[in-house]
């Protein structure tokens, strides 16, 4: 359980990092595209892309850009492969977990009903007891197997999320600093009208 807990963060972590690598893709992909260059011509201006520039003069490199697009698309790929290596990984941990637990409950349950008197067995159907212990064991498995890995990967998510954008985006960590201040502001403007 530890180790799919363990898994499932991991994976959730990696998915906040996935906007890196996008970052890296759009990076390489505009590259070419940045304005830099103005042509005067007869007839008025004209702003060329620094990547149009070259290309048009027959100076662009190829080669760079397109090694910084098959950078970005491997690493991609890679991405892929580890999210779901991880899980692949994290669901076989959380379902061998749940299936333990089912195996414990039904032994118990069945071993509760084996306990009963006669009087007991002659009030309740014996279709009932099997109905009413498979419909209970299959919410638990559907609880334990999938949600509870999926909680930890989703939770994972949001705080990487929230470590990601933090640290890669300094108007983030104002726009956070100026709601506080106006949180404050509103707070003092509102206990000045308390009646």
């Amino acid at each position: 359980m530890l180790f799919g807990a363990m898994l499932a963060a991991t994976q959730g972590t990696l998915h906040s990092v996935s906007s890196l690598i996008f970052r890296h893709l759009t990076d390489a992909l505009i590259i070419g595209r940045r304005t830099r260059n103005i042509l005067q011509l007869a007839w008025g201006t004209l702003y060329l892309s620094k990547g149009q520039f070259e290309w048009d003069l027959g100076i662009f490199d190829d080669y760079e850009f397109k090694q910084l697009a098959i950078n970005a698309v491997y690493n991609y790929a890679l991405f892929g492969a580890l999210q779901f290596t991880l899980g692949f990984l994290s669901m076989c941990c959380w379902h061998t977990v749940c299936e333990r637990q089912v195996y414990q409950i039904r032994n118990r349950y069945f071993a509760a009903v084996v306990r009963q008197d006669m009087a007991w067995f002659d009030k309740n159907e014996s279709g009932a007891l099997t109905t009413r212990m498979s419909d209970g064991i299959d919410r638990i498995r559907d609880g334990i197997g999938d949600k509870l890995g999926a909680m930890f990967a989703y939770f994972a998510t949001f705080i990487a999320g929230l470590t990601v954008a933090f640290t890669n985006s300094q108007m983030k960590v104002l726009k956070v600093k100026i709601r506080k201040l106006s949180a404050c502001n509103q707070r003092d403007a509102a206990s000045q009208y308390d009646p």
